[in-house]
């Protein structure tokens, strides 16, 4: 994705929650997950909307497809039917993504992977999460993963932060640090 088309799509959904959501956590975020989800798999659809000409029989068609497949409300019809017209539909998947961020900024909510070298109990979980959170200043959405090349430790990565603590990340740096020095 281009730096313009992340701004304008930024821009948009900050304008668009404000107005047709202005008390945050009333957003639809779920749907807007799934028809993100949707664009994703079907990389090739966007493009293919973008080109086809499309009259006003078909807009409808289009908007009404969205707006049943994906539970959407009568303020994301107007979205989509806008950027169709004005001929922007082309930011609709990355509009999804700012979306989604923007709500979750509203709530000051940060949606993140955790990567944990082992499982840990449920207690420890509990006990990390909290710390992260008053670490960042922010609930943690959490989402777990076990990934045992971290050699006892974890990772926390976010659209925005990254928290890597573990073996395997200091002897990557050792590692690095001893080919550059015998490099030069």
């Amino acid at each position: 994705m281009n730096f313009f088309l992340f701004a304008q799509a930024r821009k948009y959904a900050t304008t668009f929650l404000k107005i047709a959501y202005p008390v945050p956590g009333t957003a639809p975020i779920d749907e807007y997950e799934k028809l993100s989800s949707f664009f994703r798999k079907n990389p090739g659809l966007i493009g293919l909307i973008c080109t086809y000409p499309c009259r006003e029989n078909c807009t409808n068609l289009l908007e009404n497809f969205f707006a049943s497949k994906f539970n959407l409300l009568a303020a994301e019809k107007k979205l989509i039917k806008q950027l169709i017209l004005t001929h922007k539909i082309n930011i609709l998947p990355a509009l999804l993504v700012e979306l989604i961020a923007v709500e979750h900024e509203r709530l000051n909510e940060i949606p993140c992977k955790v990567e944990l070298s082992h499982n840990v109990s449920i207690e420890s979980f509990n006990s990390l999460k909290k710390y992260f959170e008053s670490k960042f200043n922010a609930k943690l959405i959490p989402s777990l993963v076990i990934n045992s090349e971290l050699i006892c430790g974890l990772k926390i990565y976010s659209r925005t932060k990254l928290y890597d603590y573990s073996i395997k990340k200091v002897l990557d740096g050792l590692s690095r640090s001893i080919r550059e020095t015998e490099g030069t």
